[in-house]
């Protein structure tokens, strides 16, 4: 019995041996080969938008190595032993925003011996995703932002512009993001409900983005996960406003963009919920507030109202008269010269609500009811904030002010309706130099009426 370890002991030293004497002196007269599986004749075609990796097994009698010829599509792993099996994965890293199809190829190397894979990509066209934004709209929506005919002159322009590509590829990859993350949970942190609500109008407005921009149904049908999840809070928590209010704004668009994919359960439920967790509260128990409460629960609300008008007019009359009576008193602080009173970063979230706002109007109303008559300055705000950042992105602050500069809408907004490219001297800079072309900061069909700038 003692005997037994040493016994064991000899025979991993020898077969150790044995093994590396086998190592050392290969079989010289051995053919290489490899063998690839998973793929047909080792071709691989992917898709122009969507990021994806393609599955393949590779196998050979000897060590081998494999490397890309192009940058946008590589191999894991990209070696392996002789004699082993090995699941491997080829990744596109890259989406295709040419017009054209583009190729590469995968050499794998054993021996001597090369097998060569062929990757090929389609070029961006929106009809390869069999989507037709002019006829996808349903008892009038969308009504938000954009309507069914601005989408695909809105696409077409982000696809041939660089530094909207930028966002929108972002936009996209956060959209794929969401589809593997748990929905919200209402969950307070101290006296608030806003980083549930904050997080709820990026998920559903990148989601509706992303599935009015590319019809891949995944987005509209998480989307609506999304909302069945928000509707079904017992609140959207009053007692701290803005809650309510970046809930609204996200269940609103969400359900506006996506209108033409949800269910008729889904519908009823999320129009009853924006009308008793959101527009009811903001009108009977919301008593109002001043700078950017106002802009963001007004703004909010509107869009809320206009969103359910089709079978509640009398209610969404209730919530433009409220909203046209209270922004007026944050639109009068940005006289005489476009300041505000509360800091850079109240600024961009308050201003860019307020601009939001006045999109709405003019959209649904065709005008703003007369508020940049009655409060030419508000227009002038863009030169406050080139005022308050610095050249190197920090702001000079005040209030609770943090001290990065952020990107806003509110420059693009106040392009579109003057033509003065100053406007955008800041933006263009923060987006990075040489990337803003200023002939194409408007994406929308009416250039002087309204910005579609609203990432």
């Amino acid at each position: 019995m003692k005997r037994l370890p040493i016994i064991l002991i000899f025979s991993a030293v020898l077969f150790s041996h044995v093994c590396c004497v086998q190592k050392e002196k290969p079989d010289s007269t051995v053919t290489p080969a490899i063998t690839i599986g998973g793929v047909v004749d080792n071709n691989i075609s992917v898709d122009a938008m969507f990021s994806q990796s393609v599955s393949l097994t590779i196998q050979s009698n000897c060590d081998w190595t494999a490397e890309s010829d192009v940058d946008w599509v590589g191999i894991a792993p990209s070696s392996g032993k002789a004699g082993e099996f090995y699941e491997a994965s080829v990744r596109v890293k890259q989406r295709n925003w040419s017009d054209d199809r583009r190729s590469g190829v995968i050499t794998v190397n054993a021996g001597g011996y090369n097998t060569v894979i062929s990757v090929s990509q389609s070029g961006y066209v929106p009809r390869d995703y069999g989507f037709d934004d002019t006829t996808n709209s349903e008892d009038g929506h969308p009504l938000l932002l954009a309507d069914a005919g601005d989408f695909d002159a809105i696409r077409r322009t982000v696809v041939s512009t660089p530094w909207l590509k930028v966002i929108h590829d972002y936009v996209l990859r956060y959209a794929e993001k969401t589809l593997s993350l748990q929905p919200q949970e209402y969950k307070l942190e101290g006296i608030r409900l806003l980083n549930v609500s904050t997080e709820a109008l990026k998920r559903l407005f990148y989601l509706s983005y992303a599935y009015r921009f590319t019809g891949d149904p995944r987005f509209a049908q998480r989307a609506e996960t999304e909302l069945l999840s928000l509707v079904a809070f017992p609140d959207w928590h009053p007692p701290h406003f803005l809650d309510v209010a970046e809930m609204m704004m996200g269940v609103s668009i969400a359900y506006d963009w996506c209108y033409p994919r949800l269910s008729a359960s889904t519908k009823a439920l999320v129009e009853d919920a924006i009308i008793n967790k959101g527009i009811i509260p903001y009108l009977d128990i919301w008593e109002g507030g001043v700078y950017n409460w106002n802009q963001v629960c007004n703004g909010a609300a509107l869009y809320a109202a206009i969103c359910v008008e089709r079978n509640n007019q009398a209610l969404t009359t209730r919530v433009k008269d409220r909203v046209l009576g209270m922004i007026g008193s944050a639109m009068r602080g940005y006289s005489p010269d476009g300041a505000y009173i509360e800091g850079p970063g109240y600024w961009c979230y308050g201003t860019s609500y307020n601009v939001l706002l006045l999109d709405a109007l003019h959209r649904r109303y065709g005008s703003t009811c007369g508020l940049l008559e009655a409060y030419p300055d508000f227009l002038k705000t863009t030169d406050y904030a080139d005022a308050v950042i610095t050249p190197s992105f920090r702001v000079f602050t005040y209030s609770d002010q943090a001290f990065s500069a952020q990107l806003s809408i509110v420059p693009f907004y106040v392009y579109d309706l003057t033509g003065n490219t100053r406007y955008l001297k800041m933006a263009g800079k923060m987006l990075g130099k040489g990337m803003l072309n200023f002939d194409h900061c408007s994406i929308g069909i009416r250039r002087q009426t309204r910005s579609q700038f609203c990432y």
